[in-house]
């Protein structure tokens, strides 16, 4: 199967490796003012180096222009989950999260992020 590519010789689904606080932002549909920047910023790093590791992103083409590695848009994607969900736990450092008289508690694993990045029981087999 070949792969479309865009005008910089990017596969269509692919996009330039790494998330920013911006995106962490956009997706929590945070407004600048009320965006800790500096903490967003420190998660979408955090989770860059994490993903960059990852058999996923480690298998991920570089852009022939630049050399860049590109991730997959899933990788992207679940990497955008994952800090959003580690930036609203900075409220709940002991994974429970108290309202009224009720306890809510976090679940260690998201299964979508699982999934998007295949990770657990999401990855792919290999050989050797």
């Amino acid at each position: 199967m070949t792969r479309r590519a865009t005008t910089t010789g990017i596969p269509l689904d692919y996009t330039a490796g790494g998330i920013t606080g911006v995106d962490v932002a956009a997706w929590l549909r945070l407004t600048p003012d009320v965006a800790d920047t500096a903490l967003l910023d420190q998660v979408a790093a955090a989770v860059t180096a994490w993903v960059s590791r990852i058999q996923l992103v480690q298998w991920a083409p570089a852009d022939p222009d630049t050399g860049v590695v590109v991730w997959p848009l899933e990788a992207t994607q679940g990497a955008t989950m994952l800090a959003a969900r580690m930036y609203n736990r900075r409220n709940s450092p002991g994974g429970s999260q108290a309202m009224s008289d009720l306890i809510v508690y976090n679940p260690s694993r998201d299964v979508d992020v699982d999934q998007l990045l295949r990770l657990g029981g999401y990855q792919r087999g290999q050989v050797g």
